[in-house]
């Protein structure tokens, strides 16, 4: 994970510990329910002990919830309990659609390296038309909605300038300066052409205007428009054409966006990204009025007369605090609370691990490493360099002198070191352990609590 994701994630804890702290005495000194692990299984204990009228809080000791999901990165499995399915939800008032221009881009693709195949405007994702793709002369796509669907208005958005900030586009500056007049890029207009559907073979022209937002992006500093062409068609469409017609007087134009309106917002299902998993596990406990606290691991387990789980002692910068509860639940991504009063888990001589990496372009290699690429597992942008980013899965076994805390962390350096690559953009702050995957080792005993 890039180092501002990980202050942003301790900056998100330490508010949390604000708010909470400002609200009730935290943590609270006995409750009836005590969940330990910020994971999906613990925060759903969390929400469901609240709902039957149990007093509740839940301690992890990582510096957000979500762990075994936004912490490892495995967030393409398909969704099963509720609480999944609400982070799989998404709402959207654009149809989902594929495209193919007509030719591939005649120049440069700026910002977010938007290339020719690449799909021009994604559901769910919020508008950004500072990327766009370069054409010399018109342009026309053929798009084909996923499912047929009601459009209430279709759009195109497109870029407009007459002046350039950057050295990649001196050509085009000498033959200003040579007598050639006009926009350096403009589109003159936009239609749409019905190819199946009720209005089959009908040709629609698309009103030029401003668009309601300003560009953004290195490339143009602040000098570019955007431009929207868009007709109301409030029809079932399922398959058109899109031309995009370039000024006359312009040395090329960019296009940025295709969006179809639907005339009703619709849902789709899509893996989440991280901070979605991170914020909504936030939203679920704080509206069920659970209160929580991150960066506390397990000190200690307190046991009550029948041996039984009676609380912990957790530690954090606030120093040492006991939290007594009638039951205590173990959500922590490897069940390891039963194990801390013994410090090790059972392990085997060997044991199997998994890590989630995203480079550009270079896929990780290594002596034992199976690499296993998996396209599209989660949505995800960068805008450095030009490379398009590859998600991969990387497993490996590790030698394991026990269960104590030393050895898995030996495993977790040894994972970024075996998956490390020149052009790594992402990495899971977690390892996946696949338990049972190897044979017992003589020295059994566990480890961080999350």
């Amino acid at each position: 994970m890039p180092d501002a994701m990980r202050a942003t994630s301790c900056l998100v804890a330490a508010c949390a510990a604000v708010l909470l702290r400002a609200t009730a005495e935290m943590p609270p000194p006995a409750v009836d329910v005590l969940v330990v692990g910020g994971t999906a299984k613990g925060v759903s204990a969390a929400v469901a002990a609240r709902a039957a009228g149990a007093t509740t809080f839940l301690v992890t000791s990582q510096p957000y919830l979500g762990e075994d999901l936004a912490g490892t990165l495995e967030l393409d499995a398909p969704p099963e309990t509720p609480l999944e399915k609400r982070l799989w939800a998404n709402a959207t008032d654009h149809a989902a659609y594929d495209y193919w221009p007509a030719r591939q881009s005649d120049g440069i693709r700026w910002i977010y390296k938007n290339d020719w195949w690449e799909r021009i405007s994604e559901p769910g994702r919020p508008p950004s038309p500072s990327d766009a793709v370069w054409y010399n002369d018109d342009i026309s796509y053929r798009c084909v909605l996923k499912k047929p669907a009601k459009v209430a208005r279709v759009e195109v958005i497109a870029l407009t300038t007459d002046t350039v900030a950057t050295e990649g586009v001196a050509a085009i500056d000498n033959a200003r300066r040579a007598g050639k007049r006009g926009k350096v890029v403009d589109s003159a207009s936009a239609a749409l052409v019905v190819k199946a559907g009720p209005r089959k073979g009908e040709t629609i022209e698309l009103t030029r205007r401003p668009a309601a937002f300003k560009i953004m992006g290195d490339y143009y500093r602040g000098n570019a428009e955007a431009i929207s062409f868009s007709a109301d068609v409030d029809a079932e469409l399922s398959e058109v054409e899109v031309v995009v017609r370039k000024a006359p007087d312009a040395d090329h134009q960019l296009v940025s966006r295709i969006w179809f309106h639907l005339a009703d917002a619709s849902t789709f299902d899509a893996p989440p990204s991280p901070l979605k998993v991170k914020r909504t596990f936030d939203r679920v406990l704080l509206d069920a009025g659970v209160g929580f606290l991150t960066c506390s691991p397990v000190r200690r387990v307190l046991r009550g007369e029948d041996g039984q789980l009676a609380g912990v002692e957790i530690v954090n910068r606030s120093g040492r605090q006991i939290i007594r509860a009638k039951q205590v639940i173990d959500a922590t991504r490897l069940g390891a609370l039963d194990a801390v009063e013994k410090g090790a888990l059972p392990v085997g001589a060997k044991e199997t691990f998994s890590r989630r990496v995203m480079t550009a372009g270079v896929k990780p290699s290594a002596p034992g490493l199976i690499v296993e690429e998996l396209p599209g597992a989660f949505p995800i942008s960068h805008t450095q360099s030009s490379a398009t980013g590859r998600f991969y899965r990387c497993t490996f076994e590790h030698p394991m002198k026990n269960g104590t805390f030393p050895s898995f962390a030996a495993a977790e350096w040894a994972a970024r070191e075996l998956t490390f690559t020149h052009r790594l953009m992402d990495d899971a702050d977690l390892l996946v352990w696949h338990r049972g995957s190897g044979t017992l080792a003589a020295s059994e005993s566990p480890c961080a609590t999350s």
